[in-house]
């Protein structure tokens, strides 16, 4: 659990609550990863066995440049805006998430998640190189959302929040899971 005061969690669209869980087959390969993009970016380090250029498969890579160069497109290009049904689902779920966090004691959901749940849809359907959003880019960013606040409060009071708003955080990921955890 986060033991963080509601000033401090309203600044942030997403908090992250990381769990450092040892798996050694993660670990080996978080590593060898790291140790790749050291390499890469220090031009000047010694790596005469190729053992860096071989640790990460590149074909699963997509290459910085070119996601640099699609950011900058789509950020150009698209400009998606929320449609008003979907204006009332976030408000809808504001009050019934405000409601639920007063009611189990638990830190009070502020406007700025809905500011925040806007702005995540909008950076979906832009991830997509769309200038719409759809029910799917709002899906996630609630699901992103929620996950977030929910993880920042007491474990006996994420447990009734999770359960009660589970229909809205197990949607079905796309294979942009990597992405949205980035966001």
């Amino acid at each position: 659990n986060v033991m963080l005061t509601e000033p401090i969690l309203s600044r942030f669209d997403v908090l992250a609550v990381v769990r450092d869980t040892a798996d050694p087959a993660a670990d080996e390969q978080l590593a060898k990863f790291v140790v790749k993009n050291y390499v890469r970016s220090h031009r000047d380090f010694g790596d005469e066995d190729g053992w860096a250029t071989n640790a990460v498969e590149e074909s699963d890579m997509i290459p910085q440049e070119l996601l640099k160069k699609y950011i900058r497109f789509a950020k150009e290009t698209c400009h998606p805006k929320l449609t008003s049904g979907d204006y009332q689902k976030v408000t809808k779920l504001y009050s019934e998430l405000r409601r639920e966090s007063l009611l189990h004691g638990g830190q009070p959901v502020t406007v700025r998640h809905v500011e925040s749940i806007v702005r995540l849809a909008e950076a979906h359907a832009r991830m997509h190189l769309r200038n719409y959003t759809t029910a799917t880019d709002l899906d996630v960013a609630i699901g992103v959302i929620l996950k977030s606040f929910i993880s920042s409060q007491k474990e006996a009071v994420a447990r009734k929040l999770r359960r009660y708003f589970n229909r809205y955080i197990a949607f079905e990921s796309d294979r942009d899971e990597v992405l949205y955890s980035i966001l």
